[in-house]
């Protein structure tokens, strides 16, 4: 079932060299071309089962979201235009915690499906593979990977954490007390940038969220937990997307 279209799942691809750059290799699996199949379905149809019907549709939700951050992440780390080269930074940052936000959404119906012997039940109709990939996900509930999406999902996916943003604040202040920063406004809304909030962010997510102590490289560490972080979400990916194949292909 698939098996071409699912060999992205089965990759275990190296992360990208660092935290801004966190899912943006997997766009291309090994120069491989892009390719997808479709199959068109009602919602009368995904509604005979009430419970599963709800499951499916708002992982499709998600997966619809993952998969505009994604491509925008992509899109800015490797065909930013001339004039928005000074924003890259940002942005590729932006992107990805974005999409730590969404996996962290993601994986709380992966934990409704846990919770519930109907649900269960319907991950166990589906092949092999599927499970596999759900077991994967399910497991990631109960680790620390678990918990720092969490983190970044309630202090700086949507929303601004004082005490994190000003923690970080002087932290950056204390190690270059003299540097000055880039404050821009425009006529266009990408030309207004303040090049301190950036660092800012980097700074809470390499120290604060990855706990990469200071004095120490954050390139290994943020590596190492992105690469955890882009396994469960591409299990997530096919679990999500075979498990809505399977049901929406019922009679």
């Amino acid at each position: 079932m698939g098996t071409e279209i699912r060999c992205l799942a089965g990759q275990q691809a190296a992360p990208p060299a660092h935290l801004c750059w966190f899912l943006v290799s997997q766009q291309d699996v090994e120069g491989a071309m892009a390719r997808s199949t479709t199959r068109y379905i009602t919602a009368t149809k995904l509604l005979r089962r009430t419970e599963v019907g709800s499951i499916v549709l708002r992982m499709m939700m998600s997966l619809n979201d993952s998969a505009i951050a994604n491509n925008a992440l992509h899109e800015w780390s490797t065909q930013p235009e001339r004039e928005r080269t000074g924003r890259v930074t940002g942005a590729k940052m932006y992107f990805a915690r974005m999409q730590m936000g969404h996996a962290f959404e993601a994986l709380e119906i992966v934990r409704e499906i846990s919770e519930s012997a109907l649900l269960l039940a319907a991950v166990n109709e589906c092949d092999s593979v599927t499970r596999a990939s759900f077991a994967t996900v399910e497991a990631f509930l109960d680790t620390n990977d678990y918990k720092t999406l969490r983190l970044v999902r309630n202090n700086l996916s949507f929303h601004y954490s004082r005490s994190l943003s000003d923690r970080a604040f002087r932290r950056v202040a204390k190690a270059s007390p003299t540097a000055s920063y880039s404050h821009s406004l425009g006529t266009r809304p990408i030309d207004w940038h303040f090049e301190l909030a950036d660092r800012v962010i980097d700074s809470i997510m390499v120290r604060d969220v990855l706990k990469v102590p200071e004095g120490i490289s954050a390139q290994p560490a943020t590596d190492e937990a992105l690469a955890r972080l882009w396994e469960v979400q591409v299990k997530f990916a096919d679990f999500a997307g075979y498990f809505a194949r399977h049901h929406t292909s019922q009679s």
